[in-house]
C-alpha cells in the first residue's frame, strides 16, 4: 500500500472526521477548539464512507485502505471489554493519545490535572521521498537543466563538474526535490557573501548546503590548487554528532572518486593526549555513535592513527581526525565545531590541535540553526564571525540555515555583520510558488497536532508528565508486544535538569508501584476492567491475544519491570557517550526506547524514525516549541503526524500567553515568515568590550605569544601582568 495514499487518508479521517466530533464544532481549522467530547467513537462504515467518497475510489479500495491503516496501528479499535474479539468502532491514534492526555487523573474518580483542554491543527507542506527525482541534466524537466547549467558555469574544469554530479547522484541516490535543486542552483551562479536558507523542519536545508560545500572545495582544491576550508557551527551536541556522519558520508564517496578532503569534530568531547593517556578513551571505542557510511556498522577510534575504522568491515577511514593532535597535525578540510569551541581556538597557537592559524584558511562558514543564536548569544557569534573574517586570507561566504527565522535577511546581517545587499535568500515558500509554473508540486504534507494544556493549580506538572509517561512507554511497549513497523516513540521537554531528573525518578517510582495497573484491570472500587472508551483506560492498546495475559500480570499483583526500562533521558549532565549512543541509535532505529526525557539537546535538526509525540512542559520562546514539535511526524513511518503537547505551568506569564488572541499564529509552524525581528547585541557595551579583547588575544596567539588557551593557565601575579601588559599593548595598536 502506498505509503502517500496512507498519509493522506489518515489526515483526512482526523480533521474531517474527528475534529468536528471531538470539539462539536464544523466550522474550518481556522481556530482553537475545545475538547467537548472525549468519548466520541467512529464507526468502520462511517470511515470506509469517508474514503470512498474522499478519494474517489471503489468500496474494495477504500476497504483496503481502513485495513491497512488498522493493520499499521494507526485506526484503533475501541471494544467494550478486552474479552471483545472484533468491534465496529474506532479512532486514530493520535486523537486517541490526544483526548487521553486531556483526561488525565492519578486515580479514575479523581479529578483531571487539565483544566481547559484546547487544541490546534496544521498542515506544513514538506518535500517527500516521492518528490526527490530531480538530477542535474540539461535533457529532463525544470530544474534539472537549470541545475546542470549552474553546476557547469561553476567549475571551469568539465571533468570536475562530472565528477560533482556523479558524487551527488550516489550520495543521494534518488534524487533532490525541486527546492533543494532550484536552491543550490541559484547558490551555485550567485556571487553573495551571504546565504540565508529558510525553509519548515524536514525540508531537506541540510543538503542544500552540504553540496554546496563540496562544490566550492572541489573547486579551490582541485580546480584553483588553493588550501580552503569549511567551518560548519552547530549549537548542539547532539546535532553536530549526527550531522557529522552525514557529511562523513559525502566525504567518504568524494575521496572514492579522487578528491582527497579531510574531517574533523572538533569539540570538548575531542580526545585530548591526556585523555588517551589516561586510559579514559581507548582504541576501538565508539567514535561518537557514528555509523560507518559503507555497511552501517560502527565507527570506532583508531587512536594510533589518529582516524577510525569501521568495528564491522575494518575499513579505514583515514580522512576522519578523530583527535586534537591528528588534527594540529593534518588540519582538516571541514570542520565541525560550535561557538564556544572555535572561540577557544581562535585564540590558541598550540600545534597539537586546531588553532588561529587553521582558520586563516576558511573560505566557507555554515551557520546551521541560526535562530539559536539570539540576544547576547547572537552578540557573541557576530564578534567570532567577525573576527573570523578579518584574519582569513580570502573573502569568506557565510551560510545562513533554520526552520524559525522571521525576517531572515535583517537577521542573517545583524549575525554575520555582511550587509543586506550583499544577501540572497531561499525561502522554501517564494521557491514552492515559483516551482508551480512548472507544474512542480510537493506530495507530501505533514499534519501538526498541537494541544494546549493547563494544568489544574492543585495539581503538579511533573505529575502529569510522570502519568503522561506511564501511557506513552506503556503505548509503546503494546505496540512492541504485536510486532508492527511502527513504534510510537515520544519526546518529553524539560528544560531545567533538577525538574527533569526529578520527573524521571518519579516515573521509575510510578513504574515500581505497578502503575499502570490500574488503567489495564480497572480501579479497585469497581473490580473490573473499564471499557475502552473510557479515558482512563489502556488496555485497548494491546493487541488481542496479549490482553488477558496482561491482566494475568497485575490481577497477581505483578508489574511490567521492563517499562522501567524503556524510558531514558537525555541532557548535559549525561556524560557517558554509551548511554547518548544508545539514545540516538533508539531513536534513529525507531526501537528499544520508546519516551525520552530531554531537554534542549534533542530539540534541533535531527531526523527521527518513529517519534509522534511531542510534551513540552512550559510556554516561553514560540520558535523553540516549532523546533521541538518539529522533531517528530518527519518520517512515512509516523504517516507524517505529530501530537505536540505544550503543557501551560502555573505561572502567570505562561497563564496570561495560553488565552492571547494570536496564540494559534505564534504557535503556527508558519510562524517563521511572519515579519518579527530576533534581536542580536551587537552594540551591547560587554558584548562590544569582550569582541575587542578575544581579538587582541587572538592577535597576539597569531604573532606567536603564549596566550594559556590550552596547556597551561595563568599561576602567578607576574604572569597575569605580563600577559595583561601584552594585551593592552595590542588593543591599543602597538606591536
Amino acid at each position: 500500500m502506498n505509503d502517500e495514499i496512507l498519509t493522506k487518508a489518515y489526515h483526512s479521517i482526523i480533521t474531517e472526521l474527528e475534529v468536528p466530533k471531538v470539539s462539536d464544532d464544523t466550522s474550518e481549522r481556522q481556530k482553537i477548539y475545545t475538547i467537548r467530547k472525549p468519548d466520541y467513537t467512529l464507526e468502520d462504515d462511517e470511515i470506509i464512507s469517508h474514503l470512498k467518497n474522499k478519494f474517489k475510489i471503489a468500496q474494495s479500495d477504500a476497504e483496503k485502505l481502513f485495513d491497512e491503516l488498522k493493520r499499521r496501528g494507526f485506526l484503533i479499535e475501541l471494544p467494550e471489554q478486552p474479552e471483545q474479539l472484533t468491534c465496529d468502532k474506532f479512532r486514530s491514534l493520535h486523537m486517541d493519545i490526544l483526548v487521553r492526555s486531556s483526561e488525565i487523573r492519578t486515580m479514575w474518580s479523581g479529578l483531571r490535572y487539565i483544566v481547559a483542554p484546547r487544541f490546534m491543527w496544521d498542515f506544513v507542506d514538506t518535500p517527500s521521498e516521492k518528490d526527490r527525482i530531480f538530477f542535474p541534466d540539461s535533457r529532463y524537466s525544470f530544474p534539472s537543466p537549470k541545475l546542470y547549467s549552474s553546476i557547469m558555469g561553476f567549475f571551469e574544469d568539465k571533468k570536475i563538474a562530472q565528477d560533482y554530479i556523479h558524487i551527488m547522484k550516489k550520495y543521494l541516490p534518488s534524487g533532490l526535490d525541486g527546492y533543494q535543486a532550484y536552491s543550490l542552483a541559484l547558490m551555485l551562479e550567485s556571487g553573495s557573501k551571504l546565504h540565508v536558507i529558510t525553509a519548515p523542519t524536514g525540508a531537506g536545508k541540510t543538503e542544500i548546503f552540504f553540496l554546496y560545500i563540496l562544490a566550492w572545495l572541489m573547486k579551490n582544491k582541485y580546480e584553483k590548487n588553493e588550501t580552503s576550508r569549511v567551518v560548519l557551527i552547530y549549537p548542539r551536541r547532539t546535532l553536530s554528532v549526527d550531522q557529522s556522519g552525514r557529511l562523513i558520508r559525502l566525504l567518504k564517496i568524494a575521496n572514492d572518486y579522487g578528491y582527497h578532503f579531510s574531517f574533523g569534530l572538533r569539540d570538548g568531547h575531542t580526545p585530548r593526549e591526556k585523555d588517551i593517556n589516561e586510559g579514559k578513551i581507548r582504541d576501538g571505542d565508539s567514535f561518537r555513535g557514528i555509523r560507518c557510511p559503507n555497511c552501517d556498522g560502527t565507527l570506532v577510534y583508531d587512536l594510533k592513527k589518529g582516524s577510525v575504522r569501521c568495528d564491522s568491515c575494518n575499513e579505514e577511514l583515514f580522512f576522519v581526525k578523530a583527535t586534537r593532535k591528528a588534527m594540529g597535525k593534518e588540519n582538516p578540510d571541514v570542520i565541525v565545531t560550535n561557538m564556544w569551541a572555535l572561540e577557544v581556538r581562535m585564540i590558541d597557537n598550540n600545534q597539537n590541535d586546531l588553532n588561529v592559524n587553521t582558520f586563516s584558511d576558511v573560505g566557507v562558514v555554515v551557520i546551521d540553526e541560526a535562530h539559536e543564536y539570539t540576544g547576547l548569544g547572537g552578540g557573541l557569534v557576530y564578534n567570532l564571525i567577525r573576527l573570523l573574517t578579518k584574519q582569513a586570507k580570502k573573502d569568506v561566504t557565510i551560510i545562513v540555515s533554520s526552520a524559525t527565522m522571521p525576517s531572515a535577511i535583517d537577521f542573517a546581517s545583524k549575525l554575520t555583520g555582511i550587509p543586506k545587499e550583499n544577501a540572497q535568500q531561499y525561502d522554501f515558500m517564494d521557491i514552492k510558488t515559483k516551482l508551480r509554473r512548472y507544474n512542480i508540486e510537493f506530495s507530501g504534507r505533514r499534519l501538526v497536532l498541537i494541544g494546549i494544556f493547563d494544568i489544574n493549580p492543585r495539581y503538579s506538572w511533573s505529575t502529569y508528565c510522570q502519568l503522561w509517561t506511564v501511557m506513552m512507554s506503556f503505548l509503546n511497549y503494546a505496540y512492541s508486544t504485536s510486532k508492527k513497523v511502527y513504534r510510537p516513540q515520544s519526546i518529553i521537554f524539560i528544560n531545567n535538569i533538577k525538574e527533569l531528573r526529578r520527573t524521571y525518578l518519579g516515573y521509575e517510582e510510578n513504574i515500581f508501584l505497578g502503575e499502570p495497573r490500574d488503567h489495564i484491570i480497572g480501579p479497585k472500587e469497581l473490580g473490573r476492567p473499564l471499557p475502552s472508551i473510557d479515558p482512563f483506560s489502556y488496555w485497548h492498546f494491546l493487541p488481542y491475544k496479549y490482553r488477558l495475559k496482561i491482566i494475568e500480570v497485575f490481577n497477581n499483583n505483578g508489574r511490567l519491570e521492563e517499562l522501567a526500562e524503556n524510558v531514558a533521558e537525555m541532557h548535559s549532565l549525561v556524560k557517558d557517550e554509551k548511554t547518548r549512543e544508545k539514545v540516538i541509535k533508539a531513536l534513529e532505529k525507531g526501537e528499544e526506547l520508546g519516551v525520552i526525557f530531554s531537554t534542549s539537546s534533542l530539540e534541533l535538526g535531527v531526523d527521527y524514525q518513529n517519534v509522534s509525540f511531542i510534551l513540552n512542559v512550559g510556554f516561553s520562546n514560540p520558535l523553540s516549541l516549532i523546533q521541538r514539535i518539529g522533531r517528530g511526524g518527519r518520517r512515512t513511518n509516523t504517516l507524517r503526524t505529530v501530537l505536540g503537547i505544550i503543557l501551560f505551568r502555573n505561572v502567570p506569564s505562561e497563564t496570561l500567553s495560553m488565552y492571547r488572541p494570536d496564540l494559534k499564529n505564534r504557535l503556527s509552524p508558519s510562524l517563521a515568515r511572519r515579519d518579527e525581528a530576533l534581536p542580536v547585541s551587537t552594540d551591547n557595551p560587554q558584548v562590544e568590550r569582550r569582541g575587542k579583547i578575544v581579538e587582541g588575544i587572538s592577535i597576539l596567539a597569531r604573532k606567536g605569544k603564549f596566550t594559556y588557551a590550552s596547556k597551561k593557565a595563568i599561576k602567578t601575579f607576574d604572569e597575569l601582568q605580563e600577559f595583561l601588559s601584552e594585551l593592552i599593548e595590542t588593543l591599543r595598536g602597538g606591536e
